[in-house]
């Protein structure tokens, strides 16, 4: 009888082998808690239809002559005296295996990632803001019940706003620094980076020309935005016209956009505004504070059309609270 040699494989450590390189296999490819999930006669049958598919036996004799290097056995884990067909039938049984496993890994269901939090799901609470103090003389602190015309007819009361509801983390101005383009380019008093620059002062006014003009704030990034704050002139009781303001992610603010206020009574058909259903309202040191309930959006533009004054017109400031759009 011909002796083995030292280092050819029985039957038995051939078994070994073959299991050592299915364990190998199997949890490079497939963690063992998800194989679990399928029962032995389903990986049997995926196995069973494995098996079917053609395998390219000159490329795996290739491999084993260059020594393997995709992480599957190499040439050198066979043993010299070991059949081809025994060398064939194993590497066979691994091709088999492992396009198996990619059908298995493919019909695992998947784990559904946790949602973010909507603006819907984080608490909203009222927030009271802080306000620059009054500057003209007969400025109402708070509402005034039964006010009357000149001809004593009832004034509806229309109390300023003077909270928002908004969650906790959104009650930093965004609009801080923030760079301010408009209609005007070259405005006929201040610098339009003074809209942004957290001065509210009554005496910090930007003059824009007269007619219908605009200012755009650009946010750099998608926001949640939950409130806007607009000061324009309060040194004197005026009232401005064709207040709008708009919220979009299309700087040219012809796409996308949300009208979030409008008092203007004809619309503007030139930039497209329709007419408004919000009120005209009295510059007061109180501004125009508006809830917006978590509108998304990077750029917030703000018209108007003269005022009761004169037909300029004029901006101190504008906050924008918001949270980062998830």
């Amino acid at each position: 009888m011909k002796p083995s040699s030292s280092n050819s494989l029985d039957s038995g450590a051939m078994m070994t082998a073959d299991d050592a390189i299915t364990s190998a296999v199997v949890g490079r490819y497939l963690p063992p808690d998800e194989l679990g999930a399928f029962s032995d006669a389903q990986i049997d049958k995926m196995l069973s239809e494995a098996s079917a598919v053609p395998v390219d036996v000159a490329g795996l004799m290739a491999g084993i002559d260059q020594g393997g290097g995709s992480g599957l056995p190499s040439g050198r884990d066979l043993d010299p005296g070991t059949p081809v067909w025994q060398a064939l039938a194993k590497w066979a049984t691994v091709a088999a295996l492992l396009i198996a496993l990619g059908v298995v890994i493919v019909k695992l269901p998947s784990v559904p990632s946790s949602p973010s939090k909507t603006s819907k799901d984080v608490p909203h609470t009222e927030w009271q803001m802080d306000f620059p103090p009054p500057v003209f003389v007969g400025t109402p602190p708070v509402s005034v019940p039964g006010l009357t015309d000149p001809l004593g007819n009832p004034i509806a009361e229309q109390p300023p706003r003077m909270t928002l509801r908004l969650p906790a983390d959104a009650r930093s101005n965004v609009a801080l620094g923030k760079r301010v383009s408009a209609s005007d380019a070259l405005p006929m008093e201040g610098e339009l980076g003074d809209i942004t620059d957290g001065v509210r002062s009554s005496e910090a006014i930007v003059t824009l020309d007269s007619g219908m003009q605009w200012v755009q704030l650009d946010l750099d990034a998608r926001h949640e935005i939950y409130g806007i704050a607009l000061w324009h002139d309060y040194s004197t009781p005026t009232v401005y016209f064709d207040v709008v303001v708009e919220i979009s992610d299309d700087p040219d603010f012809e796409e996308g956009v949300l009208t979030v206020f409008n008092n203007s009574r004809d619309g503007v058909p030139s930039e497209n505004i329709g007419k408004g259903s919000d009120l005209p309202y009295l510059e007061t040191n109180y501004g125009c504070v508006l809830e917006t309930s978590g509108v998304k959006g990077r750029y917030v533009r703000l018209y108007s059309n003269g005022c009761s004054q004169d037909i300029v017109n004029r901006y101190t400031e504008v906050e924008i609270y918001r949270r980062l759009a998830q």
